[in-house]
């Protein structure tokens, strides 16, 4: 099929890619090319002792650098490592702190519609307790105003009552 046909032609251009996705695919494949890479690291070696006369230089230069330094170099060494690993401790912390701030930012710019929401929902409801509180004291004073007229009008009857006596026994009295 025609699919089948371009992925031929993409693993022969690719070459070692496709050889190492096949290789990553099949664990036999994989087994038998780690074989086969020990076997040439082993056969490279023992191709340098023969052309060397049995003498391996690369152990022999390795364990002489190792006895050729001195005590204070092995130390700076080591507090220079240490300093170093300081570093990237320190980086990947702060790697780490960046990543998490970079995580809430997203998280809040995705949040941000609710977060709107939810403030136009505290405004409406301060908006609301504001009209209720309003409400509340306008009722009041109505309530104040009407039981103030009804003292007036009270104490205006009690006032005026012996008048309105005298001018009724008057009335029945002409009458």
């Amino acid at each position: 099929s025609r699919a089948e046909l371009t992925s031929r032609v993409q693993k022969m251009r690719r070459g070692w890619e496709s050889k190492l996705e096949d290789l990553q695919k099949d664990v036999n494949a994989r087994e038998q090319f780690e074989d086969r890479v020990k076997q040439l690291r082993d056969d490279k070696r023992k191709h340098m002792l023969q052309m060397h006369h049995g003498v391996d230089y690369l152990q022999r230069n390795m364990s002489m650098t190792l006895e050729g330094y001195s005590d204070n170099k092995s130390e700076k060494m080591i507090r220079q490592a240490d300093k170093s690993k300081e570093r990237h401790v320190k980086a990947v912390e702060i790697q780490q702190d960046l990543e998490k701030q970079q995580e809430q930012q997203g998280i809040a710019w995705l949040n941000r519609g609710e977060g709107r929401r939810r403030e136009r929902e505290l405004q409406e409801m301060e908006d609301r307790q504001r009209e209720e509180r309003v409400e509340r004291q306008r009722q009041w004073l109505i309530r104040l105003a009407v039981h103030g007229f009804a003292f007036q009008t009270g104490m205006k009857y009690t006032e005026n009552k012996g008048a309105f006596e005298l001018q009724a026994k008057q009335k029945d009295a002409v009458g």
